[in-house]
């Protein structure tokens, strides 16, 4: 069963490295298609539509916002959102940039610093 976890592991390694590939050209179409004229994130961009510091925080899983962009109305019928036309290759890829957008830890504390004795 140690091969089989090995195996695992390394599938594993092998699909977050597609992802995070797939983000980062996710985050290139994000500017190419200008989503920030609406959307913000880290407080720049537009502020028509809610800011996505956080859309991959938990919530709207990646297939809810798949299905948001290509249609938004069809997960949010009051939505003004117009719908992406590129490809849904290109759709996939900004919701996996998306999905890295989280809240970040904050620094741990640490210990005022002491002058020597």
């Amino acid at each position: 069963m140690q091969a089989a976890d090995a195996d695992l592991q390394a599938l594993g390694a092998y699909l977050a490295g597609l992802r995070a590939t797939s983000a980062k050209k996710g985050k290139a179409l994000y500017d190419q298609y200008k989503c920030a004229l609406c959307h913000a994130i880290g407080g720049k961009g537009g502020k028509f539509a809610p800011a996505l510091d956080y859309a991959g925080a938990g919530g709207r899983e990646a297939d809810w916002q798949f299905k948001h962009l290509k249609n938004p109305k069809s997960q949010v019928p009051n939505s003004f959102m117009p719908a992406f036309t590129g490809s849904d290759a290109d759709a996939r890829a900004i919701v996996d940039y998306m999905m890295t957008l989280r809240p970040r830890k904050p620094e741990p504390e640490r210990p005022p610093a002491t002058a020597p004795q």
